[in-house]
């Protein structure tokens, strides 16, 4: 499903890390790599005591410049103070090295709203999962742990799919919660990329009061500061339109990190303003942390123990093969034994000198978009894959292929060939959280278009896509690819 372009453009383009502003509840300051201000927020001074003398241009304080030489010099490096320990100034602090090496200076009050929440934060360690079923426990088990600790009215278990919707695996309520969005899909434009570029820089995002006023930023230039790693960050006015129409005020996410990549977000939900202290927001992320970690080993494991039954069983048809005198000789029996594989519908399989084929065929004219749609890839050694090919391959003709997961390979004599796993069409059923093509409405305000209204449960009837290809069936492709180069010579 896609929604209107131009609203996706406009969220894209948001340039949410130079704002220019931050939310209401904190002050920031900002000094050079030569410790002298740059900028600071319209109410510094509310903050900080008046002998400081904080002003843009001067000097850092020697109390904060001291603890600025504490910071690393990675970009993204970050301390954390409950109680900063400088003269007359009573907030919490946090300390991030930005990317032009300058340094932040978030300043927060020491409790939150709900301090007596922190009472039920004691970490839960989370340890080496064996199982999915274990993974979905532990999924339940951490917005259990979360909602308890943090005193939100929902929090959600949002996991990224590959093609960039999210689905909402695991929730936990209270008892203002209204509504449920267990097992609903949504669309990649909710949460758009440069959006999810940004979680992965910090180790939570708070909006304690989203229809609160922004607080500006001055410095000595024009220009804002960039607060890409800056929880204070003012809250874009497209994600506050949408907050207001989820009936969400106070919000956090805990971005779920495995090796690099964002695969999930701990999303929670208050009808009211919250802001959680410090103390809190660190157990909680150490919370997730201890999740991510868990998760990360067992997909390592999951991954060396498929590559180890890859070398298996290629080694097996490496002897079948030989056995029948060549690839060709025996193609019935590995041909069987690649659609059981990769529970695939039909394969293909361009040697450089014959074309083979079996089950699902592929026609002519379906062959030919194929091929071109898998040589647009400059680099030969890209799989391409799709579940949808009307949508993702060019000139793709009606055809019972609805899917495919493909790749190339050079043979040692120099010949080029191709094996291609293809997808019948199966009618899916997907329930979204509100209907995601739906054109955003006209706005009278600022905005001129705002994100959808309803967020109630809608079925959408699926067409025209083959079953989803297992992330872990590209690795078995490749080890595929590696015996065909030693083979076809």
């Amino acid at each position: 499903m896609t929604v209107t372009g131009g609203f996706i453009e406009q969220c894209e383009q948001e340039q949410l890390h130079l704002s220019g502003a931050i939310q209401s509840h904190g002050a920031l300051l900002v000094a050079s790599e030569a410790n002298i201000i740059s900028h600071a927020s319209a109410n510094i001074t509310d903050w900080l005591p008046d002998d400081q003398g904080i002003s843009v241009g001067q000097p850092l304080p020697d109390g904060l410049s001291a603890l600025a030489q504490r910071l690393k010099p990675e970009p993204g490096s970050r301390l954390r103070f409950v109680n900063a320990p400088v003269d007359g100034c009573h907030c919490s602090m946090i300390l991030t090295r930005s990317k032009d090496q300058s340094v932040v200076f978030e300043l927060l009050p020491v409790e939150g709203s709900d301090p007596e929440q922190a009472s039920a934060g004691r970490l839960h360690h989370f340890r080496e999962f064996a199982s999915n079923d274990e993974i979905q426990r532990a999924r339940e088990q951490l917005t259990e742990k979360v909602l308890q600790a943090s005193g939100f009215d929902r929090v959600l278990y949002y996991r990224f799919r590959q093609d960039g919707t999210g689905e909402v695996l695991a929730e936990s309520v209270g008892p203002a919660a209204q509504g449920q969005y267990l097992g609903l899909r949504f669309p990649a434009s909710d949460i758009p990329k440069i959006a999810r570029d940004l979680y992965r820089q910090s180790p939570w995002r708070t909006i304690p009061d989203a229809p609160a006023d922004n607080i500006g930023i001055f410095g000595r230039e024009d220009t804002p500061p960039d607060l890409s790693y800056v929880d204070l960050r003012s809250v874009s006015p497209v994600h506050r339109a949408y907050m207001h129409n989820m009936g969400v005020v106070g919000s956090a996410s805990f971005p779920v990190m495995v090796a690099g990549e964002l695969v999930a977000l701990i999303s929670c939900h208050a009808s009211r303003p919250l802001r959680l202290s410090l103390p809190t927001l660190n157990m909680l992320n150490d919370q997730v942390t201890s999740y991510a970690l868990a998760l990360k080993e067992f997909r390592t494991r999951e991954r060396m123990n498929l590559l180890s039954t890859a070398r298996s069983r290629t080694d097996y048809l490496k002897q079948r093969i030989t056995e029948a005198g060549g690839l060709v000789q025996n193609w019935d029996g590995i041909s069987e034994r690649l659609l059981e594989e990769f529970e695939a519908d039909g394969v293909v399989l361009e040697t450089g000198q014959e074309l083979l084929q079996a089950g699902l065929q592929a026609e002519p004219e379906t062959l030919e978009a194929l091929v071109a749609w898998l040589c647009s890839e400059t680099n030969e050694r890209t799989l391409k894959l799709s579940d949808h090919l009307q949508a993702d391959c060019p000139d793709m003709p009606l055809s019972e292929v609805a899917g495919a997961m493909a790749l190339r390979f050079r043979r040692a004599d120099g010949l080029d060939g191709y094996c291609m796993l293809l997808g019948k069409e199966e009618t899916q059923e997907i329930a979204w959280g509100g209907r995601p093509d739906k054109p955003p409405e006209d706005s009278q305000g600022s905005l001129g278009i705002t994100p959808r209204r309803s967020f109630e449960r809608w079925l959408e009837t699926r067409m025209g896509h083959s079953r989803p290809w297992p992330e872990l069936a590209q690795l078995k492709l490749y080890k595929f690819r590696e015996l065909l180069v030693e083979l076809l010579h």
